[in-house]
Formats: C-alpha cells, sequence, structure tokens
C-alpha cells in the first residue's frame, strides 16, 4: 500500500493494486522447471502444458515485480515540504512527483473521463506544454489510486507492440511461445494476473511511430491495435500522446480504428489561475513565500492568459537560486535585477553553461545541444553524439564528460538510452546559437575561397605580368638590338617587374571587388586605377634601371609614364573582372582595355611625356607593347573560373 494525498480535495487516497500476490502465490520467487532428468515420460501434451504454466510463472513475476516497482515509486509522492528548489525547472514531473504537481486538475480529469467512455484516448499538445509531466505525475498516480495499472512506454525506433510488451517483460529468449505471441494475446495472459484490473497503456511521444518507424510497422500496430479494441472483454485501456501538428496523422489507421479522433484531448498552456496554483503550491511546499504582487507581476509577464508550464518553471527556479542562504522570500527586486520573465528565459542557457562548465566545455555543450535538437526525432543516443562531435575533433573522454554536465544542470535528461532537451522552451536559444554558428561557418568558408581564389587569381596575374612585360620588350626594344645572342637574357630580367606588377595589380584589383560593394563601390575603382599606377610606375621604373639611366629626371618620367599606363590599365581590370557576362562581353571589354593601355603609351612614349624611355620613331612598337602587357595579365586573371568570378563580383 501507498499514499497520494489529493490537496484538491483535501483528502488522500490509498492506492491499490489489486491483490495481486494472489494470482502468484504459488509461484515463489525465482521459479524454475526443469525438464531433465524427470522419473517418467511425458505426453507432449503434459510438455506442453508444463512449457505453457512455467512460462506463465515468468511473466507473472515480471508482472509482480513491474506492480511493486510503481508501488516504491508512489509511496515517494507524499506532500511533505520539499529540500533545495522546489521547482522543477526544466525537468519533467515524475509519478513520484504527483503530490506537487499542480494546476492540472481539470486536464487530469478530463482525461481520466475519457477512458472511461472509449477503450482510446488521445492527449495531444504543442511541444513544451508539459504532456509528459501530465502523464506521470498527474495520470499514472490517479490510475493507481482507482485500482488500475498504468504502463508506460515510448516507442521511438522499436515497434509498439514489441515496446509494450518489453516494458512488462523481457526474458523472451527463455520463453518461445510469449515471444511469438500477438500483442493481443500477450496482453490477455497480462492481464489475466492482474485480478480484475484495468491495464492502461501509455504511449508517449507517439508522433516517434511517423516520424522515425517505418510505414510498416506503422501499419502492423495499426491492425495490432484494431484488434486489442475490437476485444470488448480485453481490459486494455489505451492513451496515445503526441504533439499537435501529428494528431491529424491518426488517419493512417483508418478504417482498422474506427473514429480514432473521437476521444481526443487537446491539453493548452496554463490559464492565469493554473498558473498561481503552480506558484504558490509549490512555493509552499518549498517554505517559500513572494513579496505581495510579484506572483501577479511574474505572470502577466509570461502569459498573461496562457502560460507554458517550463517556462513558469524556469523563472520561479531561477528566482530561488538567487537567494541568500537562509533567505526565503522571493522579492521584486531580485525579479528586476534578474531582468524579469524575459531576461531570465533568454540567459537561462547563457548562464548555466557559463556557470558550470569550462570555455571548452562550453563550446561542446552548444554542439550536443545543436546536434540534439537537429535532429528529426528531437533526441539522440550517445554514439550519435560521439560520431557527432569526432567531427569537430573531440574525444569520447569529453563528450561523455560534458554529456554528463548537461544531464547534471537539468538542460538535457537521458531516457531509454537517448538525450533530449528538457525543454522545448530551450530551442529557440539554441537555434540562435546554431544559426550564428553556421552563419560563422559559412563566412569562413566564404573567407578562405575568397582567398583562394584572390591567391590563385593573383598567381595567373603574375604569369601573366612576367610573360606580357618581357613580350613589351620584345615588341619596343627587340629590333632595336644589335645583339641578338644578348636578347634573351636581357628580356628574362624583364621578367622580374613584369612578374611583380601583374601580381599586384591583380591581387589590389580582387581585393578591393571582395571588399567594397554596393554604395561603396566606386572605392574598388579608385584602388584599381592607384594599383595599376603604382605597380606598372614600379615596372617602367625597373626597366629603366635595368638600362642603366640613372638620371633622376628619366626616372621621374618613366615612373610617370608608367603610372600613366598602370591608371587605365588599373580601371580597366576592375571594368573587365566585375563583368558577370562571360565571355561575349567580357571579351570585348578585354579589347577596349588593351586598344586603350597601347594608345596611351605610344602617345606617353611618342611625345606627351618628352622622350624619355623610346625615340618618336619607335613609337608604334612602344604601342604594340603597352597591349600586349595587359592583354596577358586580364587574359591569365580571367582564368579563373566564371562561377567564382560571378560570386565575388
Amino acid at each position: 500500500m501507498a499514499e497520494v494525498r489529493n490537496e484538491d480535495q483535501g483528502h488522500s487516497h490509498a492506492i491499490s493494486v489489486g491483490n495481486i500476490d494472489r494470482s502468484v502465490a504459488a509461484i515463489g520467487a525465482g521459479a524454475r522447471v526443469i525438464y531433465t532428468h524427470i522419473e517418467r515420460a511425458l505426453t507432449e501434451v503434459e510438455i506442453a502444458e508444463q512449457a505453457e504454466a512455467y512460462e506463465r510463472r515468468r511473466l507473472a513475476e515480471a508482472v509482480t515485480a513491474y506492480v511493486q516497482r510503481l508501488q516504491r515509486q508512489a509511496e515517494q509522492a507524499y506532500p511533505q515540504a520539499r529540500v533545495g528548489n522546489p521547482y522543477r525547472a526544466l525537468l519533467e514531473y515524475d509519478i513520484s512527483d504527483a503530490a506537487h504537481f499542480y494546476g492540472r486538475s481539470a486536464a487530469i480529469h478530463r482525461v481520466l473521463s475519457g477512458l472511461e467512455r472509449s477503450p482510446l484516448s488521445v492527449v495531444h499538445a504543442d511541444s513544451g506544454l508539459g504532456k509528459t509531466s501530465l502523464l506521470k505525475a498527474g495520470i499514472e498516480p490517479r490510475l493507481l489510486v482507482e485500482g488500475h495499472v498504468p504502463l508506460y512506454v515510448r516507442p521511438y525506433q522499436t515497434s509498439v507492440a514489441e515496446a509494450i510488451k518489453r516494458s512488462l517483460f523481457t526474458q523472451f529468449e527463455q520463453t518461445p511461445q510469449l515471444a511469438a505471441a500477438s500483442l493481443h494475446d500477450f496482453l490477455r495472459r497480462a492481464t489475466d494476473l492482474l485480478g480484475g484490473q484495468r491495464l492502461v497503456v501509455i504511449l508517449d511521444q507517439f508522433e516517434d511511430v511517423f516520424t522515425v518507424q517505418s510505414a510498416e510497422l506503422r501499419a502492423q500496430f495499426g491492425a495490432e491495435l484494431a484488434t486489442c479494441l475490437d476485444d470488448d472483454l480485453l481490459p486494455v485501456r489505451w492513451i496515445l500522446a503526441l504533439r499537435s501538428e501529428w494528431f491529424g496523422h491518426l488517419s493512417a489507421f483508418q478504417p482498422q480504428v474506427r473514429q480514432p479522433f473521437a476521444n481526443q484531448y487537446w491539453l493548452t498552456a496554463f490559464s492565469r489561475d493554473e498558473a498561481l496554483e503552480v506558484v504558490l503550491q509549490t512555493a509552499q511546499a518549498g517554505q517559500l513565500t513572494f513579496e505581495p504582487g510579484l506572483v501577479e507581476q511574474l505572470i502577466d509577464d509570461l502569459g498573461p492568459e496562457q502560460i507554458a508550464l517550463p517556462q513558469l518553471q524556469l523563472v520561479c527556479y531561477t528566482l530561488v537560486e538567487g537567494l541568500a542562504p537562509g533567505a526565503t522570500q522571493l522579492t521584486s527586486a531580485m525579479y528586476q535585477q534578474s531582468g524579469r520573465a524575459a531576461g531570465i528565459l533568454r540567459d537561462y542557457l547563457d548562464r548555466v553553461l557559463e556557470r558550470y562548465l569550462s570555455p571548452a566545455d562550453r563550446v561542446i555543450g552548444w554542439h550536443v545541444l545543436a546536434a540534439i535538437s537537429d535532429q528529426r526525432t528531437g533526441c539522440a543516443t550517445e554514439p550519435e553524439l560521439l560520431a557527432h562531435l569526432s567531427a569537430y575533433a573531440v574525444g569520447k573522454a569529453p563528450a561523455r564528460r560534458v554529456l554528463q554536465l548537461l544531464q547534471t544542470n537539468r538542460l538535457i535528461r537521458l531516457s531509454d538510452e537517448r538525450y533530449r532537451l528538457a525543454s522545448a522552451s530551450l530551442l529557440p536559444r539554441i537555434q540562435q546559437w546554431a544559426a550564428a554558428r553556421t552563419a560563422l561557418e559559412l563566412a569562413r568558408a566564404e573567407t578562405i575561397r575568397q582567398v583562394e581564389r584572390i591567391r590563385d587569381s593573383a598567381l595567373r596575374g603574375m604569369l601573366g605580368g612576367a610573360v606580357g612585360f618581357s613580350l613589351a620588350f620584345l615588341l619596343a626594344f627587340g629590333p632595336q638590338t644589335h645583339d641578338k645572342s644578348l636578347l634573351l637574357y636581357i628580356t628574362a630580367y624583364r621578367a622580374l617587374p613584369g612578374a611583380l606588377a601583374g601580381l599586384l595589380l591583380t591581387f589590389w584589383v580582387d581585393v578591393a571587388r571582395a571588399s567594397y560593394q554596393g554604395p561603396r563601390q566606386w572605392l574598388c575603382w579608385l584602388v584599381g586605377g592607384l594599383a595599376g599606377a603604382g605597380s606598372f610606375a614600379l615596372a617602367v621604373l625597373f626597366h629603366t634601371l635595368l638600362r642603366y639611366e640613372t638620371d633622376p629626371l628619366t626616372l621621374l618620367l618613366a615612373a610617370a609614364e608608367g603610372a600613366l599606363w598602370g591608371v587605365v590599365a588599373g580601371l580597366g581590370s576592375v571594368w573587365v573582372m566585375s563583368d558577370r557576362h562571360w565571355p561575349g562581353r567580357t571579351l570585348l571589354k578585354v579589347i577596349v582595355v588593351v586598344v586603350a593601355d597601347g594608345l596611351v603609351l605610344w602617345l606617353a612614349d611618342a611625345g606627351i611625356l618628352g622622350d624619355a624611355v623610346r625615340n618618336p620613331s619607335s613609337a608604334m612598337f612602344v604601342g604594340l607593347a603597352g597591349a600586349v602587357m595587359p592583354l596577358c595579365v586580364l587574359g591569365a586573371s580571367l582564368l579563373t573560373p566564371t562561377r567564382g568570378r560571378k560570386a565575388a563580383s
């Protein structure tokens, strides 16, 4: 016998689970049947009877152990004062919390009334409104009070029939008949042992049947459920609990299951009165008080008419955690200092991680939370999480340590060997972190891609500049060189300033295009012009020095000529490399830039800057040289894939 006090009616009920002992008195713990070394031959019928009796005894032992386990849990449900923080934060309520589960009297009554009307009831609600707490702390203990046996099951990937059978009995390898029995036959055998009591199967998170299990398993359970429901003599009732967005999917069980929507209860958030009951009754159980007006203000901030249980619990839990040692009253000053409800809910996850996890573990913790929330089923096994974390170079030992820390600090919970978030109310902050992390990773990947593109383009520009400046020298000075044996040797020297000019021009144009877009795009033209002027001026100046001309005026005019030539090349490079119409219009632009560069250098060398570098009679060759250099640089730069150029522009 155990006792659960019903605070709403001011009296207690004795929990009676029926006279199970009467059904199994002749069994004895650890009973065994030995089939060998028998004194007489047994007929096949006798062997079958003994096998059936053996399996019945094993099942009776398992059912008895299950009911005794429920009794022990229920015996903890006395309405005694709680030590420590009486609020649950993000933890769900269990059967042992029944005496302190407030605010759901109407919901409990509706669900229990539905069980009397029909063998199949459906409870559905939005995520995070406390379906599991209602079932475990509200429905299960009341069923025990009324003399019934609740069987709480979460099927997940296991077929529903297998999950139900294994919730009562696990030793199927020793009981082949029970292993092969249909769900209906198994439940009939189990309920025969209950001495007339009713078995209530509670299938929580039933959306797993649609999100995880195959259509074949789903159809198989639909047929088995229909068989059980059609047997009016089978003392079994069913509660299917699932998220509201999956409620309509129950139509998949029609027509085998008649009217699956007929007996349904939609669990909503707490009303204002229910929230007041939760806050005040829980505080009383913990021997705490609220400053006058604080509870009303808190509920106004959370609702004011529809308040989610996890949020209400979390706000109150955080306030109690902030109490000084020995203090028992929660004040408005504490509430304001905590940021009120919005601030508490917004910062709770960060605050817990910062308080209890090191910086390194904190990063792992965020990855764990994001991995769990990213699963379609909202849960993940330890091997799945370890595999996920290994992609971030996290070892098994630190991963397990963080899992334990998250579980200890009530951020995740472990059930059926799967980790779940303690509450759906954590999802917004986790999704915010995941979105920021994704944006950061995308930005980092884009930066790496841009750097690689700029690097490759600059190397091509360097090659193009080396070839182009060498060819330009050959065109401008090759015909005038009398010692042809030295021409190749002399030309090789010009590859160095050309390579430097091509590298600098291409690099700065690419950097400018990656950095300045939108209203600031004009800066690309400025950087391009300056980069062209500087790089080409250095190339021409270096070329002049190689000719052993060190007169300051000559060097100055050479640099000016190169700068003018480079300005056109730089602006042309920005114009060409920003083009999105490859190859047609881009090639036309290249031709325009090349011709313009050739004309500029021809005019400069022919007399605009004086006879600083060449004799005007050779200006035509200089003009060709002025066209070849930017042609090679642009041609090499445009070897960058079209898609990369479009993305960068």
